[in-house]
């Protein structure tokens, strides 16, 4: 199922419940489980077309249209405090620092070989001591394409360090000889970081921001989510206490049916979910 066919059924489900009160859209942002009430839910829509605004109330990250109604657009990322998904991969995950760090490794390597100058001491044969494998061997994502990319760059990254200690040893019997290895050591940068390029264009694409349109008497705005994952119904709503509470907009969480029953498999406490006051928008 693409994204679209879950946005249609999702908003089939929110139009077609008549109990919808009791009904909750759960969504994920960052790394939470999110939900907001149905009765305030007009739609769920692909990410909308968005123009800034100067001196723009704060969280609101311009101006969308829904049906061709112009309608303020939350930001849920920046008013919860987290980083947009673009920023954590540009700033956090930090692709093009790891290729600039490999393309600098790369000329020690043809200093090495050609001049004798010593390498930096960061530059080994052991890839998981670079940021980017330690990056590779942690990072987890479901999603297939960056999986399958992350597949093709962990023997390429493994086969440029090997290069540190074919430089250190390095004694050529010819210029041939140098030739052909710093030819072996670009092919191999030159695979890696055009990886590691298609690999950044994915981590941007994984984005699944949707706008969800709320409403309230006459009055609409959307709010920018991660995903939205399904409406359901929420047990044991309660207020969150007073310690925990670090926004106007969340003062409630609930739990989930199912996070209830994965829970009692493995005899943990279920994960809360945080209810959006959708009224503080409106």
């Amino acid at each position: 199922m693409d994204n679209m066919d879950n946005i249609n059924q999702l908003n089939l489900s929110i139009a077609n419940d008549g109990d919808i009160n009791d009904r909750y859209v759960i969504f994920n942002l960052a790394e939470g489980k999110f939900a907001v009430n149905c009765k305030y839910v007009v739609s769920i829509e692909k990410k909308a077309q968005i123009t800034e605004v100067a001196n723009a109330q704060y969280g609101v990250r311009g101006i969308g249209y829904y049906k061709e109604e112009a309608i303020n657009i939350f930001d849920l990322r920046v008013i919860f405090g987290y980083p947009s998904h673009q920023y954590h991969v540009e700033n956090e995950i930090n692709i093009s620092g790891h290729v600039m760090e490999h393309e600098n490794w790369a000329a020690e390597i043809s200093a090495k070989v050609t001049n004798g100058y010593d390498m930096s001491p960061e530059f080994t044969s052991d890839p998981l001591k670079c940021g980017l494998g330690s990056w590779l061997a942690s990072y987890k994502t479901s999603n297939i394409n960056v999986q399958n990319l992350i597949k093709r760059i962990i023997p390429e990254h493994e086969k440029f360090h090997k290069f540190a200690n074919k430089a250190e040893d390095f004694r050529p019997d010819s210029p041939e000889d140098t030739e052909k290895f710093l030819a072996e050591a670009e092919a191999a940068k030159e695979e890696l970081l055009h990886t590691l390029n298609e690999l950044h264009d994915a981590l941007i694409a994984q984005s699944k921001e949707l706008t969800v349109v709320l409403k309230a008497e006459t009055k609409k705005i959307g709010i920018i989510i991660d995903d939205a994952e399904s409406v359901e119904t929420m047990d044991e709503i309660q207020a969150l206490p007073p310690a925990a509470l670090a926004t106007e907009y969340i003062t409630k969480l609930g739990f989930r049916k199912k996070d209830k029953q994965d829970a009692a498999v493995i005899k943990k406490d279920p994960p809360p979910t945080l209810i959006i006051e959708a009224e503080m928008f409106l």
